[in-house]
């Protein structure tokens, strides 16, 4: 049983030291990940997590996509700052695509897999239709601007929150609540190789159809009507 006993000690710290430096539901994902690595070299078991970044919803109906995702976060407080960013991820430039590596954690035990659309659509290709369905809605002008201005505007307006405004302007510029988030995506460059990635993905992964341009008019049209 001093094997159990271990596990036990070993979570408590890592639940302690998360809990510490992060908001909850940064939390939950880091505590899960931490528990299985920590648990895969404990116990020499081997192990394997999927991370997901944005994962679209049904091609039918935007209900099926959570608005609380960063996506339909950013689409709607794009509203409130009457301005588009012109790239959403630096370095990568797809909408929704991510990557499938191994572990760098010095883990044997475990792999981490970032599943990755095989068939990724750029921002460039999207941004035209997504911006003329936001100033139809609008009924004004939208400017489209660089990531990291959009990021600064942004900002701007959580300075300006005051304890008795914050909910009323949360409510109606949602991507607030993810600045730090889209700071992130600024700053950090990241550029995937999904070579291996394929090659190990399953079928269904592989034949997956790219994302098409109406999708998303009817996805933005929903989240903005």
């Amino acid at each position: 049983m001093a094997w159990l006993v271990v596990l036990k000690v070993g979570f408590l710290k890592l639940l302690s030291a998360a809990l510490s430096a992060r908001p909850v539901p940064a939390t939950v994902k880091v505590c899960c990940g931490d528990v299985l690595d920590y648990t895969s070299q404990k116990l020499r078991l081997n192990a394997g997590a999927a991370r997901l970044s944005q994962i679209s919803g049904s091609s039918g109906h935007a209900q099926h996509w959570n608005w609380k995702e960063w996506f339909p976060r950013l689409i709607l407080s794009t509203l409130h700052l009457k301005a588009l960013p012109s790239s959403i991820v630096p370095g990568q430039g797809a909408l929704g695509s991510n990557v499938d590596w191994k572990s760098d954690q010095g883990n044997p035990y475990l792999r981490v897999f970032h599943p990755l659309h095989p068939r990724p659509v750029r921002w460039s290709v999207l941004l035209p239709s997504i911006h003329a369905t936001m100033e139809e809605a609008l009924k004004e002008n939208i400017e489209i601007v660089s990531l990291s201005k959009w990021v600064a505007h942004l900002q701007e307006t959580n300075k300006a929150l005051t304890e008795n405004d914050a909910r009323l302007v949360v409510q109606s510029n949602p991507g607030i609540k993810l600045l730090e988030f889209y700071q992130k995506r600024v700053s950090e460059h990241l550029i995937f190789d999904n070579a291996q990635a394929m090659e190990s993905s399953t079928t269904t992964l592989r034949n997956l159809e790219s994302m098409k341009l109406e999708w998303v008019v009817k996805w933005v049209t929903e989240w903005v009507g």
